[in-house]
């Protein structure tokens, strides 16, 4: 295991925090949780992002500290945007999560473990377990290219709609599409203290055009649904890349139906499936 797992909690849930990384190691896994909510940009703050990035695996603690903690949403914005499996150990089944916090853990495919119910300690060990090996089988497969940072100008880009868990293969494309010229806007994360729905709208009000990349995974995702309607109102250009064989609900299949699509999944050579994407027109006012 190259990292620790990563244990998020807020202040509030300290004792909690302590007994799930006891359970942990005692089964053999090395933990890292901070002390602190250090201000961004300092040492600290820093050496946490670090073990963030290293940990195989994440376990935020869902207690009374969760909203009472902005650094929580940080972390596993963070989390989520580096593709890191997220198992949520909440102290209490009656512990609900809402908000932007909820919609990022739910497009990412979270994994519940209720402490407080029968056997909770050994259901969080199996959890951390598949998580890690999961990683593990994921990080030996990776060939994929890490995309520039998302285009911050005035000029037209490429609006990229994913579902979080397909962050790997959609990153690739993405990384292609910028050395290729084009300009393109992706969701890195959620910035605390940011109207979410605000904010992913505003990108697609301004953007040259949006290709959703479609899956199992993003037709589940009341968000990814949420910004290829909102494109269609603003009555953007769109193309749909399917990263897999997947079957459109009606209602999405009657109003994507018509939309330039490209099936990823049927190129044997992967040069020829990009090469394909980058002749398609709906590109060139974003280069």
């Amino acid at each position: 295991m190259a990292g620790s797992i990563y244990i998020s909690y807020g202040r509030p849930d300290i004792d909690s925090a302590k007994k799930v990384a006891r359970v942990l190691e005692k089964k053999g896994f090395r933990t890292y949780r901070s002390y602190s909510e250090p201000s961004l940009g300092s040492d600290e703050s820093d050496d946490i992002y670090r073990n963030l990035t290293d940990a195989p695996a994440v376990v935020m603690i869902l207690g009374d500290g969760t909203y009472e903690s902005m650094f929580i949403v940080r972390e596993i914005s963070h989390a989520c945007m580096m593709g890191k499996p997220v198992i949520v150990a909440s102290l209490n089944e009656n512990y609900e999560l809402e908000g932007p916090l909820a919609q990022l853990l739910s497009d990412h495919g979270s994994v519940r473990v209720e402490l407080s119910a029968k056997g909770g300690d050994k259901a969080l060990v199996q959890a951390v377990n598949d998580a890690v090996e999961g990683a593990g089988a994921r990080e030996r497969r990776a060939t994929y290219r890490t995309p520039e940072k998302p285009y911050t100008g005035n000029e037209p880009y490429v609006f990229i709609s994913y579902a979080h868990k397909d962050k790997d293969e959609v990153f690739d494309i993405i990384s292609r599409l910028q050395q290729e010229g084009c300009r393109v806007w992706y969701d890195e994360g959620i910035d605390p203290g940011t109207e979410w729905d605000e904010y992913i709208a505003g990108h697609i009000a301004d953007c040259g055009c949006v290709i959703s990349f479609i899956s199992g995974n993003y037709i589940n995702s009341n968000n990814c649904k949420d910004e290829i309607n909102f494109a269609r109102d603003l009555d953007k250009p769109r193309m749909l890349v399917y990263l897999e064989k997947t079957s459109l609900p009606l209602g999405m299949s009657m109003r994507l139906g018509r939309l330039q699509a490209i099936h990823a999944y049927t190129y044997d050579d992967r040069a020829d499936f990009f090469r394909k994407l980058n002749e398609a027109a709906i590109l060139d006012p974003c280069r």
